[in-house]
């Protein structure tokens, strides 16, 4: 009889990840107040990927990698190897997404063609208003005149150059200050002829809108999104066990079992909701891939996922620095994904 290959296994180790997410730069040209970037945290460093580390850290992951997002707290096209970056990784044919308010530059139809050819594909634009007053309520220093019009202007090199990537769609993030333009933002995404995911913003009880904590069909996750944004899936994944205490086992915390989060400098934090030193479980700039994803910082971690309940004592970063996913001091973990 042949062995049994668990996914995780009992000194908590995983298989080597197929998706990646690399932080090509944690700068950005708006000031969002419910994003880390946005509200100028202080204490953390800011600066964007060189394109010879990345070279470093791609030339560890290309491999087994199968799925790479360019971007974490940051907005990806300030990078200025942007384009250089996504060309290395559809050369090995990788699928490359970003998400961007696309407001960063004025997008004239010659970069716009340059972005097609690169290989990119697919983007998720924040645009969270249809009309100017209302879109920069959130989204500070955004012009939604320049969003359009790079919208169109991508849809126009696509046409042009007979390629149906990057995919585009809308991601509208709800808050009080723009739920009652919900049907508006589906007529423009039916005039731009894109895609529309309604999403709820992460924030604070005052912006919270009157669809927060509850089950809006409005925020059915669109059948059209595991296209756009695939995110691949081992097939052991699913013998995952969770602990009693886990009492929705569908939100539980997966990133650090299959996605690996790499920042500007090479760090590695074990997910997409925090940033800063204190988090740092690795270096993908020191280290090779199995040494990080198998650290003890990241065995801790996986340890104290997967047996929520009285405290642990793993010493891991995900118990004992705060985090936006998890209520530490009760059975149960909320929210699976943070807007931002």
């Amino acid at each position: 009889m042949s062995e049994i290959i668990k996914f995780v296994t009992d000194d908590y180790h995983c298989f080597l990840p197929l998706h990646y997410v690399i932080d090509i730069g944690n700068i950005c040209n708006l000031q969002c107040p419910f994003c880390f970037t946005g509200v100028r945290s202080p204490g953390i460093k800011r600066k964007t990927m060189s394109l010879n580390n990345f070279k470093i850290i791609f030339d560890k992951i290309k491999p087994f990698a199968r799925q790479i997002d360019l971007y974490s707290w940051g907005e990806p096209f300030l990078n200025k190897y942007f384009l250089d970056i996504v060309f290395l990784c559809s050369q090995k044919n990788i699928h490359t997404h970003i998400d961007s308010t696309l407001s960063s530059m004025d997008m004239d139809s010659d970069y716009c063609e340059k972005l097609v050819k690169s290989g990119l594909s697919s983007i998720f634009i924040s645009l969270d208003g249809t009309t100017q007053d209302i879109y920069q309520k959130y989204r500070v220093g955004a012009s939604l005149d320049r969003s359009l019009q790079n919208i169109r202007n991508l849809i126009a090199a696509k046409k042009k150059l007979g390629k149906t990537t990057p995919n585009l769609a809308i991601a509208f993030y709800v808050h009080k200050y723009n739920e009652h333009q919900i049907e508006s933002a589906k007529r423009l995404a039916d005039e731009l002829n894109i895609k529309v995911w309604f999403k709820l913003l992460a924030c604070s009880s005052d912006w919270q809108s009157s669809l927060h904590n509850t089950s809006s069909h409005y925020f059915d996750i669109p059948d059209w999104v595991t296209q756009y944004y695939p995110l691949p899936h081992h097939p052991q994944f699913d013998d995952i066990k969770f602990h009693q205490n886990v009492q929705n086992v569908i939100s539980a915390c997966r990133q650090p079992f299959n996605s690996m989060v790499i920042n500007w400098d090479g760090s590695v934090t074990p997910c997409t909701t925090v940033t800063g030193d204190q988090y740092v479980i690795g270096n993908m700039l020191e280290n090779e891939l199995i040494d990080v994803w198998n650290n003890v910082n990241y065995q801790r971690s996986r340890k104290f996922l997967l047996n929520y309940g009285a405290p642990q004592n793993t010493g891991s970063v995900c118990q004992s620095q705060s985090c936006p996913l998890t209520k530490k001091s009760e059975f149960a973990i909320p929210i699976s994904f943070l807007s931002k």
